[in-house]
């Protein structure tokens, strides 16, 4: 099981990259939360999620405000 993480880089004041692990009850609150915080644009990375993140994500991602992708990296140095 994995532990929910995120981890966050700030690429610049409106542009965010984030990983996340298994929060698809979250993400929608989150992004927007983010989204009204100032954020114009936000690249996600799914980490090895088993949930429906990609489902909550959708209509983030049709408004292009999200770009989401998976995450190509193994657990040592990341967590």
């Amino acid at each position: 099981m994995y532990v929910c993480t995120y981890v966050c880089v700030f690429v610049c004041m409106y542009i965010h990259v984030y990983m996340y692990v298994c929060q698809a009850p979250y993400l929608a609150e989150w992004v927007e939360y983010h989204l009204m915080s100032g954020v114009q644009h936000m690249y996600l990375y799914n980490h090895k999620s088993v949930d429906n993140a990609t489902a909550e994500l959708e209509p983030y991602v049709r408004a292009g405000l999200v770009c989401r992708s998976f995450a190509k990296v193994s657990h040592v140095g990341l967590f």
